[in-house]
């Protein structure tokens, strides 16, 4: 058994995949090749990410189920299906409820007011990437407050609203 550690390719982890042994470490490569095959194949991804999905379930952690859903979401927002993208970015956070100090529901928050800005529906964008911001400054996750900042101020811009996208952009 070789640990799996940040700067190992894929490939390396594709085939250490039948050897990991122990719930947290497959998850963990799991996730890993499913966030790497989200842009390049994100069928791909959908395959790792239901895996890890699978492992979850069995392990009933809640953060684990958030991440997975979340993974799935994010490879089905790359190949395109919005509508499971964001059923499975709800699923995750049914589960990021219980977890504090996390900055998990605040990314998939904002992954999803991304949807809705990409889709043309500003307002609701508005109302997603605001509670991502709320959820960020709750927790004290300073690190995301100011994208959380810039993303509502290119809404605002999208709008034409430039005196509120300069705010927000200052901040």
């Amino acid at each position: 058994w070789l640990p799996l550690s940040r700067g190992l390719g894929d490939v390396y982890k594709r085939q250490r995949l039948p050897y990991l042994k122990g719930d947290t470490i497959r998850l963990k490569a799991y996730y890993d090749l499913a966030n790497a095959y989200k842009t390049i194949n994100p069928n791909e991804g959908i395959k790792y990410a239901t895996e890890a999905l699978a492992i979850a379930e069995k392990t009933g952690m809640a953060r684990a189920l958030a991440a997975a859903y979340k993974e799935l979401g994010i490879n089905y927002y790359y190949k395109g299906n919005y509508i499971k993208a964001i059923d499975n970015f709800n699923k995750a956070l049914i589960y990021c409820n219980t977890l504090k100090k996390d900055n998990l529901a605040s990314g998939i928050v904002a992954q999803m007011a991304i949807i809705y800005q990409e889709l043309g529906q500003y307002d609701k964008a508005l109302q997603f990437y605001q509670k991502a911001l709320q959820d960020d400054i709750d927790n004290d996750l300073r690190e995301n407050v100011a994208g959380d900042y810039g993303n509502i101020g290119i809404v605002y811009l999208l709008l034409k609203n430039y005196a509120k996208a300069l705010v927000f952009d200052e901040n």
